[in-house]
């Protein structure tokens, strides 16, 4: 396939769209974007990784992009293939108004692109899900990275030509206060007529930080998401527990974790080596905000304290009396419990996660599909300093 200067192919001036996107500086980096990868590059422009190599190759032959090895964000210690576009291309690319308008657009109040690391296979899951039209809650434990990593999928959705509609809640947003977010203008009072005014096939709706609603609004949110799940928008709900939400049918959960030692001992692997910050990584369960808190300067259980004393705020706070001894009870329980032997009532449970935690009786195991409730081993380790069972 060869690559005329003159002629370029949709596929090709798409690539060349994207990379433009980025400065020179990032062109002697060591730490490059992902997506200047292969694998991120496919991504952004909503095509399997093989369907770009013919394009590549002719633009590179045409020395519209060079490629060289670099450390990729996110991409593990391997040095990986990254294209930048040459000056060659970004002369070709000025003045195509064409290939700029075929990428999406943000609508609403989004917040900034952080660097995330070890994300990839959660930020694949949740753009597979919304690609295929399917709506999803992303939830975990505060300081975990939720918005970070929505903000990452909105950037490779909006490259692949889908628009974003972004709100954030707060504790006086209702259904109409929502939409105005969405659609940037007064919104109609009606859910049915709301969701028809954002809602079409080519849009992602996100919802963020759910868990600042106030009771008094939550049922309607929650009535306005199910009547959303019902029209050709997907939509992604990121939540951390306890989640002021009931049950919503129709969304399917992913519940972000702690980093992998490796991905997590990229935060701190310029302070200290890299088999140091792997032990270290591990000793905080991999969770972002305990690792960005951590010094060297500093004792270890210094920066847990840190991060329990966030936890306790954004979180344990939250919760009633009856709550908090519940919670209390489950992280201090030295064996797993059984439906046939529980001392917790349900109503306990519903105080506490807003949803009673159902048990399997032939497994002593948490079943996940209650918000958050299964992840005690975290809250024990710093919140209530106990050791994990």
């Amino acid at each position: 396939m060869t690559c005329s200067p003159c002629m370029l192919s949709d596929a090709q001036l798409r690539i060349l769209a994207r990379l433009a996107e980025f400065g020179t500086e990032v062109e002697n980096s060591w730490d490059v974007p992902r997506a200047l990868s292969l694998p991120g590059l496919a991504e952004s422009l909503g095509v399997v990784r093989s369907a770009i190599h013919a394009p590549l190759n002719a633009l590179e032959e045409a020395e519209f992009v060079s490629t060289r090895s670099a450390h990729v964000i996110g991409g593990g210690s391997r040095r990986r293939t990254v294209v930048h576009i040459t000056e060659e291309g970004r002369k070709r690319i000025e003045g195509v108004g064409s290939v700029s308008e075929k990428l999406g657009k943000i609508i609403g109040s989004i917040p900034d692109s952080s660097i995330l690391h070890g994300r990839e296979i959660e930020i694949s899951q949740v753009i597979d899900e919304l690609s295929e039209g399917g709506c999803v809650i992303l939830s975990g434990l505060p300081g975990v990275g939720k918005t970070s990593l929505a903000r990452s999928v909105v950037d490779e959705l909006i490259s692949s030509g889908l628009s974003v509609r972004w709100a954030t809640c707060h504790n006086y947003s209702d259904p109409a206060n929502l939409a105005e977010q969405w659609s940037a203008k007064s919104a109609p009072k009606s859910l049915t007529a709301i969701a028809s005014s954002i809602s079409n096939s080519r849009t992602i709706l996100v919802l963020d930080e759910v868990q600042e609603l106030h009771v008094r609004h939550a049922a309607g949110v929650e009535e306005l998401l199910s009547e959303l799940k019902r029209g050709p928008s997907s939509v992604l709900v990121v939540v951390r527990a306890p989640s002021p939400l009931g049950e919503m049918k129709g969304y399917s959960e992913i519940i972000l974790g702690g980093l992998t030692a490796e991905s997590g001992s990229q935060i701190i692997s310029g302070l200290i080596d890299e088999n140091e910050a792997a032990e270290i990584s591990t000793i905080l369960g991999g969770h972002p905000l305990a690792l960005h808190l951590w010094s060297p300067d500093d004792e270890l259980p210094a920066r847990v304290e840190a991060v329990q004393e966030y936890v306790k705020e954004m979180v344990i706070r939250r919760l009633s009396e009856d709550g908090t001894s519940t919670l209390e009870e489950l992280c201090l329980a030295p064996f797993p419990w059984y439906s046939r032997t529980r001392r917790i009532c349900n109503s306990s449970l519903d105080r506490f996660d807003g949803r009673a935690t159902s048990f399997d009786s032939q497994r002593p195991s948490w079943n996940l599909a209650s918000r958050g409730i299964g992840r005690f081993a975290f809250y024990q380790s710093i919140v209530m300093g106990g050791e994990r069972g």
